[in-house]
């Protein structure tokens, strides 16, 4: 806030950030709003899921659910875990969550796991250089921010038609329409992600439209 207006340009990825950094005075000549795009030849699905699955240890008949970032409060995983347990245990279904990232809250969400006994389902993997390989084992993304801009995890797992439930956290409702190309919710709630889970869990129809549509997406207006 003290630095902001005294740079020479100011970039910003989303929309509500744009406005954010407008409210702290930098004037509108020198703040651009310019979204985050990816490569998509380099982010695009080349491995079987299944096959993916299995080098990595994981039952290829089993769901992957996944989510990548830095363990810190406003990444909302604990939420994330909270609802996975709950309706893991609800709907039956066989499921994994691997969770990708180092951080502060390390602790707090091996804690969180051991008291709802979920060791064997919820899987913490640190930090991660063959996320391209992780994403392929995915069978649906989560975001479960309580705060974010325009996050490059949540396009890179669009560009490889991953199915993505997420927070409409700042700017990821001006890339995901809820219904066509991404599920939506509410920030700050395990409650709130109860639903999209159990769709995804459920529904492999959906699944699939779902990620084809993320692909054409990011391809026409992230790439």
């Amino acid at each position: 806030r003290i630095c902001l207006r005294r740079y020479e340009h100011v970039v910003c990825v989303s929309q509500d950030i744009h406005a954010d950094v407008l409210s702290l005075g930098v004037p509108e000549a020198k703040c651009t709003y310019i979204p985050n795009g990816i490569d998509t030849d380099e982010y695009q699905r080349t491995q079987d899921r299944g096959a993916v699955k299995e080098r990595m240890g994981t039952d290829p008949a089993r769901m992957v659910f996944g989510a990548v970032g830095r363990l810190s409060d406003e990444k909302g995983f604990h939420l994330l875990i909270e609802s996975f347990a709950r309706c893991q245990a609800r709907v039956g279904t066989d499921a994994e969550l691997w969770i990708v990232g180092e951080g502060a809250e390390k602790a707090r969400l091996e804690k969180l796991i051991t008291e709802l006994g979920v060791a064997n389902k919820v899987k913490l993997l640190g930090f991660r250089k063959d996320t391209l390989d992780i994403y392929h084992a995915m069978d649906a993304f989560v975001l479960s921010s309580i705060r974010e801009g325009l996050p490059n995890v949540v396009l890179e797992a669009m560009a490889l038609n991953v199915p993505v439930l997420s927070t409409r956290a700042a700017g990821v409702p001006n890339v995901i329409t809820d219904g066509h190309n991404g599920l939506l919710t509410q920030c700050g709630s395990s409650a709130a992600l109860d639903d999209g889970l159990e769709q995804l869990m459920t529904d492999e129809g959906l699944r699939k439209r779902l990620g084809d549509a993320a692909r054409q997406s990011v391809v026409s207006s992230h790439s």
